[in-house]
């Protein structure tokens, strides 16, 4: 059973509760470009005159300006401490006690913004601090924190925290300094014990973070497998598209940033290449 059968019964009746919602906005946004003073129809004529007054009065300049600033800094701050706090409660391993922080968090969203108001100003009263910026970017930063923080937290509830601990073992802990050793020798060992998989290759020494020099390494491949029924001219526009088109690889996934026509020789490889492929290498001047 879906959630909203009538879908467009939902969608008309939301259309309209919006319109009821920002029609009278669009009113008044019409109309301060008409030369009238008075919300009168017809419209009698077009101006920019209205903003360019309320623009140089210096009152509504410094409220605009102060606005901005104070949206800047509560939207700044508010995020830093919220999402400090999201992962605060998620770290937590007591259930309870992370149910009881997260609902005092929300306090501030539940209050009238009128008693948070009253008992902020009482509050910088006696603690003898006086009215400006500063208080108000404090009250704008507690209104604030609780939808931050209700937001943050049902976003990491579902991220897996494994992500981490596995940037930590491929070298991203911080501080910890990297000496990965060489044995790009015994590529040719393995090769004879296991067949052709394992080739040379060198791990640049800004891969990982805090890395020593260019490793030597031995390498596994990552090959594009296709059956034998694939014709010649699929492969080939496949293996060109993949060469002309890297980019776009690259956007989707870092790692296309290794497919080179450099790396395409006979040792990189445990099968057979194929034809279309091959056709497509000697084009390119890529000996096999």
């Amino acid at each position: 059973m879906r959630a909203f059968g009538n879908r467009p019964f939902v969608l008309s009746l939301a259309s309209a509760v919006l319109f009821f919602l920002y029609a009278p906005l669009l009113v008044i946004v019409i109309f301060s470009f008409t030369t009238s003073p008075r919300l009168s129809m017809p419209i009698e004529g077009l101006t920019l005159d209205w903003y360019t007054s309320a623009l140089s009065n210096s009152l509504i300049s410094t409220a605009l300006r102060n606005s901005l600033l104070l949206a800047s800094v509560s939207a700044l701050v508010s995020g830093v401490i919220g999402a400090a706090f999201a992962f605060g409660l998620v770290a937590l391993k007591r259930p309870r006690l992370r149910a009881s922080l997260l609902g005092a968090s929300m306090l501030p969203a539940i209050m009238p913004l009128l008693v948070i108001g009253i008992a902020l100003a009482v509050f910088f009263r006696l603690m003898h601090v006086q009215q400006g910026l500063l208080n108000a970017a404090i009250g704008h930063v507690l209104v604030s924190l609780p939808f931050v923080v209700l937001t943050m937290n049902a976003r990491l509830e579902t991220f897996d925290f494994s992500v981490l601990e596995a940037a930590r073992d491929l070298g991203a802990t911080p501080g910890v300094k990297l000496k990965l050793i060489d044995h790009d020798d015994l590529a040719p060992k393995m090769n004879a014990k296991y067949g052709p998989l394992y080739s040379a290759k060198v791990i640049g020494k800004s891969v990982y973070p805090n890395q020593g020099p260019d490793n030597k390494a031995t390498a596994v491949w990552n090959v594009l497998l296709t059956n034998d029924k694939m014709s010649d001219k699929d492969a080939y526009d496949i293996v060109k598209l993949m060469v002309e088109k890297k980019a776009d690889l690259v956007a989707v996934h870092k790692e296309a940033e290794s497919f080179s026509l450099e790396n395409q020789v006979k040792g990189n490889s445990s099968v057979p290449w194929h034809p279309g492929a091959l056709k497509y290498f000697a084009e390119k001047g890529v000996k096999m």
